[in-house]
């Protein structure tokens, strides 16, 4: 057990596909369906974020700012896809 306040160093890698592998997509179970999230303001972003990197500690997108993160979800090369 670490006491409180001990700094720890830590290494944050990212995985990034550049290219399409190719592969087919896997199909959904029956009844389940995504559609993609035109022009998802910040709030709907962080709010998937927490939900599904919460296990995994993902919280360093909460240290952005709102500017930084409106700019990161409206680019056209990001696409965010969730189940309705």
């Amino acid at each position: 057990m670490l006491k409180a306040g001990t700094r720890l160093d830590v290494t944050v890698s990212y995985l990034r596909m550049t290219d399409n592998p190719g592969l087919s997509e896997a199909p959904l179970p029956a009844g389940h369906h995504l559609t993609r999230a035109i022009e998802p303001p910040v709030w709907y972003f962080l709010s998937l974020y927490q939900s599904v990197g919460r296990d995994w500690e993902w919280n360093d997108r909460f240290q952005e700012g709102e500017a930084e993160l409106a700019h990161y979800v409206s680019d056209p090369a990001v696409e965010l896809w969730t189940e309705i």
